[in-house]
């Protein structure tokens, strides 16, 4: 007898992601579901245009705008300057709180005379507006704060990191520079590093000690892979993906010449770039279930499984 089954995909991104995953349901037995969330509309209607989606409730004007002056300005400052921009603050948000959250992150850090042009910039690219505030609050960032968000990546999505492991991490990766301060150690300044991000609502505390002291932390939007990965984390020894539902990887990753370990387990990502084998020092390349075409090279003694 055949069992039937509830499959739940969260966060279904577009219509390609989708088809990936429902190709092994097809022929499934009646009574069988497969439930999907979205935040795209689009994606909604095309999954099944037969079914109605169910629209959650999203904020009202007023939980919007009070949610936005608890992200992006200070205590105690005057609202009354804003009012110029907050009917385009609220339209852009669309009463999703993480897009709340994040643009009040990036305006945080923005000079309020400047505030009218980052909006119109993001208007401009509405459709993926969620991506762009990503794009800027990260151009934004200081450059040691830029390593420590792309290694956000290295976990999966919503997954709690704890964060006295992040912070050694962080340390033995060589992203926090060590102070002239004896008093300050790399741990204290990488710790400064992680409440800097999560006023820039970039990390999330999820959880906190007894003393209020951050115990676990998740990125707020997971950020992709950029381009010139092999730049910015160019002594980079151990790189984990497992998990993340990655698509794709960069070319730059044949300029990580520190580059050991490379784990692709369970990952989308079905090719890998041919730079792959200018990284030298790589030893071991992870890809059980992931469907990747191993790179064959006479050249390479990398060791895959």
């Amino acid at each position: 007898m055949e069992l039937r089954f509830l499959i739940v995909l969260d966060d279904i991104c577009t219509n390609d992601d989708w088809l990936k995953f429902v190709r092994p349901f097809a022929d499934a037995v009646n009574g069988s579901r497969v439930i999907i969330t979205t935040r795209d509309s689009k994606v909604a209607s095309e999954v099944d245009p037969w079914s109605h989606p169910l629209n959650l409730m999203q904020l009202t004007e007023e939980d919007t705008w009070a949610l936005f002056l608890n992200k992006a300005v200070p205590e105690n400052s005057s609202e009354n300057n804003l009012n110029n921009v907050k009917a385009e603050i609220v339209s852009l948000c669309r009463g999703l709180p993480m897009a709340i959250v994040l643009l009040g992150g990036l305006l945080s850090t923005v000079e309020l005379s400047e505030w009218s042009i980052v909006i119109d910039h993001l208007l401009a690219r509405d459709h993926h507006f969620l991506k762009c505030i990503v794009d800027l609050s990260y151009e934004k960032l200081p450059s040691r704060l830029k390593l420590c968000f792309l290694y956000l990546v290295m976990f999966p999505k919503s997954y709690e990191i704890s964060t006295r492991r992040l912070l050694q991490l962080w340390v033995a990766e060589g992203f926090v520079q060590t102070s002239n301060e004896p008093s300050i150690d790399s741990q204290d300044m990488a710790m400064t590093c992680l409440k800097e991000l999560e006023r820039r609502n970039m990390i999330e505390i999820t959880e906190r000690k007894s003393d209020e002291s951050p115990k676990t932390c998740q990125g707020v939007y997971k950020p992709s892979l950029p381009e010139k990965l092999g730049q910015y984390l160019k002594n980079l020894r151990y790189i984990g993906l497992r998990w993340t539902g990655l698509h794709t990887f960069p070319e730059s990753i044949g300029d990580l010449q520190c580059l050991e370990t490379l784990d692709l387990k369970y990952t989308n990502i079905t090719t890998l770039p041919s730079s792959i084998w200018k990284a030298k020092s790589l030893r071991h390349l992870y890809m059980t279930g992931a469907s990747i075409q191993k790179p064959s090279s006479k050249e390479s003694s990398t060791s895959t499984s």
